[in-house]
């Protein structure tokens, strides 16, 4: 028999009773040779690297449409298979910003320049304060601001920490420049400069940061990142230059804060440019003629890195402006996608399934947050939801699998494929990952994602097709066509199930208490929104719910998801705080909870 016909047989019989089956599975060169295709034309240079609101993004999308068009799939809710939303792409420097010390002008791009999350503000004629690594750590008893006063003045600070090559150093978790701008926020600072330590200067230059666009929330005071030649022109009246006192600081460990004789007056304009950025989706309607109007997603994010600016790149030296291929990420899961989508119009399920390429996921799921959100999808009717993401590199049959917890069967249905073809897999049970199947798991939908592990070329320009394992990718497609066929055919639609949150697991982080919020990463202009809350965890309890916007925890005001992260590193397990937030980020639905911290330490 053929393969697909071993497929169809597999899925109804021997699936509808959990059975070992032993039976060998044949290779299917085709699928191999077509999914090699499609992932070198993904991963070529003509798209480079896929960056949403780019060509190559925009010809992505197109390349991936014109297939839909001609496997026979129909756009699903719009007239044609875009989806499109405008997101937010770059941000550039205004005209109106300036900055001068002691009435003397500086140079943007030469001496200084906005940080990508800095407030656009005036600020004049304002008293410089030097507050060393502006680190405030009541653990290590090391305070840069203690004694000094600096409300209403502008401070500046060196990056990094008083230990640079020490990476276990008790000051690590202090070091973020998020970090220490809300904490010279905190004490009253009307702006912030930053200054380059040793430590961080590329090579022997100093350069400058680039401008990036900052989607987790914009800081509510003006900063600027300033070269170590400008900072000795604020400390010329100390007679000492920055390295002096970065030499103090590294050797002494101990804080040396002092207002300047400058005066500084800055302005900070920065304006955000968005673009037009389209999902592509596409449906098979189902064969049965009740069952069809229920819905299995299968999707694969498209997007990738471009050339590396401005994003997450993991390579070592973003300037040289080299395309980041994404041939596993996730070119790999896109041209899985467009196989299944093949096959599945070929002989469709009783249900109908919408198949999803989404954009914007490298920058925070964006793209399958805005497919949930829409009125027109009718998320209710969506019954199951598969992810693949990274499906490329498959080593000794491994294959991971996430999400297994929210459907009472998936455990047994997973193990049952696993056999079948002969794979290893790592299970877990959780349906929150990084990836696009989380905006499903927070709608309450039973989540599939399937994944064949990181590797050293994540997201790097070394993640090409040549490194692809297409016998393996072919093998986890025909994986996921097996699993959709099953859920295709089964006479209910899988009930969800809420796994109940892991605090074991969660101890590597900065900070001890749990509280089980799940952070939507966007920018919202009031607080930090979440998406869910995870099941018996102490949010849930207070009575938090997806949607709500957090604006204050505790004593501390919330704007974005960073004053929340660092917020709940100055609690401990056990304490009542008061959380106020807004109800579906509704001003008018202000509303208070308390809330008992968890544990996130090993029980």
């Amino acid at each position: 028999m053929t393969i697909f016909t071993h497929f169809w047989y597999f899925s109804l019989v021997f699936l509808s009773t959990f059975s070992i089956v032993t039976t060998q599975v044949q290779r299917n060169v085709d699928a191999e040779a077509r999914l090699k295709t499609y992932v070198q034309i993904l991963a070529s240079d003509s798209l480079e690297g896929r960056l949403p609101g780019t060509i190559g993004g925009t010809k992505s999308a197109h390349f991936i449409a014109r297939h839909f068009k001609q496997f026979g799939l129909k756009p699903f809710q719009s007239k044609d298979f875009y989806q499109n939303f405008s997101l937010l792409t770059g941000v550039t420097i205004g005209k109106k910003t300036s900055l001068s010390i002691n009435k003397q002008k500086l140079v943007i791009g030469k001496d200084f320049t906005p940080v990508g999350f800095s407030a656009n503000a005036t600020i004049a004629n304002s008293n410089v304060v030097f507050v060393g690594y502006g680190i405030v750590g009541k653990d290590i008893e090391y305070n840069d601001y203690k004694n000094i006063d600096v409300k209403g003045k502008t401070v500046l600070i060196l990056r990094g920490q008083p230990d640079p090559t020490n990476i276990h150093s008790e000051f690590a978790k202090y070091s973020s420049l998020r970090y220490k701008v809300l904490k010279a926020r905190e004490m009253g600072a009307s702006a912030v400069m930053v200054v380059s330590s040793k430590a961080q200067l590329d090579s022997v230059t100093d350069k400058l940061m680039k401008v990036s666009v900052e989607r987790t929330g914009k800081e509510q005071i003006p900063v600027v990142h300033i070269t170590r030649e400008t900072a000795n022109q604020l400390l010329a009246g100390s007679k000492k230059g920055i390295e002096f006192y970065e030499e103090h600081f590294e050797t002494k460990k101990t804080q040396w804060s002092f207002a300047t004789e400058s005066i500084i007056s800055l302005t900070v304009e920065l304006q955000d440019t968005k673009a037009e950025v389209p999902n592509v989706v596409g449906m098979v309607e189902g064969s049965h003629p009740t069952k069809k109007k229920e819905i299995l997603v299968i999707g694969a994010h498209y997007d990738h890195l471009g050339k590396g600016h401005n994003e997450s790149s993991m390579y070592a030296d973003h300037n040289h402006n080299l395309i980041h291929y994404g041939a596993d990420d996730n070119a790999s899961g896109t041209a899985g996608l467009m196989e299944l989508a093949e096959r599945i119009t070929k002989n469709p399920l009783e249900r109908s399934v919408v198949f999803i390429a989404f954009t914007a996921e490298e920058m925070g799921l964006i793209g399958s947050k805005e497919y949930c959100a829409l009125p027109d999808v009718k998320i209710e009717n969506t019954i199951a939801m598969i992810n693949m993401d990274m499906i490329g590199r498959m080593t000794k049959n491994s294959l991971q699998v996430q999400g297994i917890g929210t459907a009472g069967f998936w455990d047994n249905l997973m193990d049952s494929l696993g056999r079948f073809y002969s794979l290893e897999l790592a299970k877990s049970t959780s349906g929150q990952g990084p990836s696009d199947h989380s905006s499903f798991n927070s709608k309450q939908i039973p989540v599939l994602a399937v994944f064949t592990g990181l590797h050293t070329d994540y997201h790097k320009p070394s993640d090409t097709w040549d490194k692809i394992n297409f016998e393996g990718q072919s093998t986890t497609v025909s994986f996921v066509e097996s699993a959709a066929r099953y859920i295709g055919a089964l006479d209910s639609r899988p009930e969800y199930v809420k796994v109940v949150a892991d605090t074991s697991k969660k101890g590597s982080t900065n900070f001890r208490v749990y509280v089980g919020t799940i952070p939507d990463y966007s920018d919202h202009p009031r607080g930090m929104r979440i998406t869910g809350v995870s099941e018996g965890s102490p949010a849930q309890k207070a009575g938090l719910q997806e949607g709500d916007v957090i604006i204050k925890f505790g004593a501390k005001p919330i704007t974005n998801v960073y004053d929340y992260t660092y917020a709940l590193a100055e609690f401990s397990p056990g304490q009542v705080i008061e959380v106020t937030y807004l109800r579906d980020g509704d001003e008018a639905k202000k509303q208070t909870c308390s809330l008992t911290l968890g544990s996130r330490s090993n029980k």
